[in-house]
């Protein structure tokens, strides 16, 4: 990964990344859109990535631009759907193999560029909206997914938790909204949305690979340039309140394992020793959680931990059997106070750290990897490398560890379980 990071503005709310490394054989180009949660748009929203690389103008038919691509030496383009913080993320993406590897040294890599922006700003219209057929394709699928997403109970329980770990908040609403939301998209509003997306968002755009990104970023100033932008400032930090009392919330679901989440919140401003605390605890294969919980005390299928340092949220989540609710959360609330107690070893620490260390190093494998870390630091307001960021985490000290963990309170318990008589 290249080691300056330099974030260019190109024209208003418009901003140019780029990561330099010889080592890769292609070049992957993110287009982030990031526009604050609005109750009742996140499908609206959510959707239209997927809609623009469907086809374009130029490529009227998914077809026609999967031929395209194919003759791009196999270049694909793609899209998701995301949230960070109280802001939804959409990506569209793109990525193909540098100019130095084709056989008769043709130029992809410009043709690919220009392939995406045509995607993204020349969409096929019909009658003031999104071609028709091809909406309801996209519509269809789109639909598929949210429901693929809640019968993979695991990471809908945390999703359902979310909504009342971040009651009242942005946050709280699934990143790609909900089926019966999806139901009543149309394609005149959906391209009416589409236009005010181009028009209101921040983008953030990477360009991460082996080649020259000029191209690519003269090409968007032109695009992003000749539209009428107007938009605001996003706020990526947006601390949750902590609740009066706790709030439990049980649902019935048909399911064979009982899935329970732990929502905290912390106030603790020191997310180095936060991540280091964090680690300790239930991220790493030799964690708390997974040593004691899940091993030694056998009250549990997985338990782990994850945090959300842009909302000041630590979330443990955990599969259980249902007679087993109350002892599973009593045994990681356990864990937690040892945690601020400073019942931790050295050896746990020096282990954490060397964990997240190579977690750093293995940024620079992947492309969307190092996208994925330049964002963070956009986030954060940061200019990080990996390697500096595993140095910051390197010099926390104990006494760091015990006050992060000190300030974490728990906020929500989320329960999943089977319904009666099952």
């Amino acid at each position: 990964m290249a080691p300056v990071i330099n974030r260019e503005k190109l024209t208003d709310g418009v901003y140019f990344m780029s990561a330099t490394d010889k080592k890769f054989n292609s070049n992957l180009l993110n287009v982030r859109l990031i526009l604050p949660i609005e109750e009742g748009k996140t499908s609206v929203n959510a959707i239209i990535p997927d809609v623009l690389v469907s086809c374009s103008g130029k490529y009227p038919t998914k077809a026609k631009l999967n031929m395209k691509l194919g003759s791009l030496y196999g270049a694909y383009i793609g899209s998701k759907a995301g949230k960070s913080g109280d802001n939804q993320v959409l990506t569209i993406y793109a990525n193909c193999i540098d100019d130095r590897y084709t056989i008769g040294g043709e130029k992809v890599c410009n043709e690919m560029i220009d392939v995406i922006i045509d995607c993204i700003f020349n969409p096929v219209i019909e009658d003031d909206g999104f071609k028709a057929s091809e909406f309801a394709i996209r519509k269809k699928s789109f639909i598929e997914e949210i429901i693929a997403e809640i019968n993979e109970k695991r990471s809908y329980a945390i999703s359902r938790a979310e909504r009342t770990v971040f009651e009242n908040e942005p946050a709280g609403a699934p990143a790609m909204g909900t089926v019966e939301e999806a139901e009543r998209l149309e394609p005149v509003s959906a391209y009416k949305q589409y236009k005010e997306l181009l028009r209101s968002a921040i983008v953030e755009i990477h360009y991460v690979g082996c080649g020259e990104p000029s191209y690519a970023k003269r090409k968007l100033y032109e695009a992003f340039s000749s539209i009428e932008r107007e938009c605001g400032e996003v706020e990526y930090i947006s601390p949750s309140p902590l609740k009066a009392a706790v709030k439990t919330v049980s649902e019935e679901y048909e399911i064979n394992q009982t899935k329970m989440v732990l929502g905290f919140k912390f106030d603790s401003d020191d997310r180095h020793a936060m991540k280091l605390m964090n680690a300790i605890l239930g991220v790493t294969p030799f964690s708390k959680l997974f040593t004691n919980v899940r091993e030694k005390l056998s009250l549990c299928y997985y338990c782990a931990s994850g945090a959300d340092y842009a909302k000041k949220t630590l979330r443990i989540d955990c599969g259980i059997e249902k007679q087993n609710i109350e002892k599973a959360k009593v045994a990681i609330l356990e864990q937690l106070e040892a945690m601020q107690n400073g019942d931790f070893t050295d050896e746990d620490m020096d282990n954490a750290k060397l964990y997240i260390a190579d977690a750093h190093k293995s940024q620079g494998d992947s492309q969307q990897a190092i996208s994925a870390w330049l964002f963070s630091q956009t986030v954060f307001g940061m200019t990080n490398t990996p390697s500096e960021e595993s140095e910051k985490i390197s010099a926390v000290s104990r006494e760091r560890v015990i006050d992060a963990a000190r300030s974490v309170k728990l906020d929500t318990v989320y329960i999943m379980t089977s319904k009666e008589g099952e």
